[in-house]
């Protein structure tokens, strides 16, 4: 099971999976960190499967680390047997959808991706997010297999055409989950108590993704 074979993070009550190999340090504690408090606030659940929101989320929470980070365009690709699941490929674009996946690159060596929702939602074995090393080609971001019979690619991608159109329309909402995230992390022990309490999470005041444009990438 991935369990037994990977680092992972996975808790009863929650399914969203962290496939994280990067060598033991700082950065890989802290995204472990990072990934039990996106789960403990229910950002999988609301924007796991938008690449771009969520990736970019990440990236703020590791730049105010001052760790160098920046957004890659790609698409990735998961291969399980005789099955193949694309994320953001080209080819397999609806109308309204991202032309592409976005994920992070960190220091320059390392891929970490939160942004693998439908693929998680897809196939069991799939994880929501993953942290390893880089393997930069013209035609390889990395790729790391899951076992003897699956694996994920990353390939890099020259462009995606509405992403900065897209940035931009996601930018409040943003920027409202990130203050609320950036609270949340001044004072996890507070946040616990007030949920063990009252049981029921406040609805956001802060307003919704435009509902026109599916967030949700490509899969096939």
């Amino acid at each position: 099971s991935c369990s037994s074979m990977f680092h992972s993070i996975s808790k009863t009550a929650m399914t969203s999976t962290f496939i994280n190999k990067l060598p033991l340090s700082q950065l890989s504690k802290d995204m472990d960190q990072l990934f039990t408090d996106f789960e403990y606030l229910g950002l999988f659940d609301e924007y796991g499967s938008c690449c771009l929101f969520i990736n970019q989320l990440l990236l703020q929470s590791l730049r105010q680390k001052n760790y160098q980070v920046q957004l890659i365009s790609c698409y990735a690709l998961m291969e399980e047997q005789n099955q193949r699941f694309f994320l953001g490929h080209k080819d397999y674009i609806k109308p309204g959808q991202l032309a592409g996946h976005v994920t992070c690159l960190v220091n320059q060596a390392f891929l970490v991706d939160f942004g693998l929702g439908n693929l998680h939602k897809c196939l069991a074995t799939a994880p929501q997010a993953i942290a390893f090393q880089a393997q930069a080609s013209d035609h390889l971001l990395g790729e790391l297999y899951l076992s003897n019979l699956a694996k994920i690619a990353w390939h890099p991608i020259d462009d995606i055409p509405n992403l900065a159109f897209e940035t931009a329309r996601q930018q409040p909402k943003l920027d409202a989950v990130f203050q609320q995230l950036h609270a949340f992390q001044k004072n996890r022990l507070k946040f616990a108590i007030h949920r063990a309490l009252f049981k029921k999470r406040k609805k956001s005041t802060t307003p919704k993704l435009v509902p026109r444009t599916n967030f949700d990438e490509t899969y096939f």
